[in-house]
């Protein structure tokens, strides 16, 4: 049985062997993002350690939401713990193999936390999302908050669930 860290290490060799092109998010204001297939990742800020100042943009992001905004509307009231795992979706098939690459802190979603809600990313300077089916994209520096896809299609619309690839 192979433990969790060499399945983590054989998905980051598999995403960084991967040659998609990549592709610049230019946007770089707060509440700006990009989206690698089922996860979008949006700025909160600059990059900081301060876990205080990640949940002060959290808070001004939420507050800025408008009322069909759900996922911005539930963004969690506390961060999560500090993780070595750079992988930002939920899942071990090639469809979940996003990956945060660069000089970097990843902090998980919090437990309890709203269904479409991923970890923050803390990106000191430029980074790289990977992925092995989809275009890598470039992030300017920051702070960026992990959302998921909407699943529509469940047997049961009202209830939420995040896409899985």
């Amino acid at each position: 049985m192979t433990s969790a860290i060499e399945t983590f290490k054989r998905i980051e060799e598999k995403a960084s062997a991967s040659e998609p092109s990549a592709r610049k998010v230019r946007e770089e204001a707060n509440g700006s993002g990009g989206r690698q297939g089922d996860v979008y990742m949006l700025r909160l800020g600059p990059a900081t350690k301060d876990k205080a100042k990640i949940l002060e943009y959290v808070e001004a992001l939420r507050a800025s939401a408008k009322p069909r905004e759900n996922s911005l509307m539930n963004l969690p009231r506390e961060i999560g713990t500090m993780t070595h795992v750079r992988q930002v979706a939920v899942g071990d098939g090639i469809g979940s193999r996003h990956i945060a690459e660069g000089s970097l802190t990843v902090y998980s979603a919090p437990g309890g936390a709203y269904a479409l809600v991923g970890p923050i990313v803390v990106a000191y300077e430029p980074w790289m999302l990977t992925h092995p089916e989809h275009g890598h994209f470039d992030f300017s520096a920051g702070c960026y908050q992990t959302l998921y896809q909407r699943d529509y299609a469940s047997e049961r619309a009202e209830e939420i669930r995040r896409v899985t690839d």
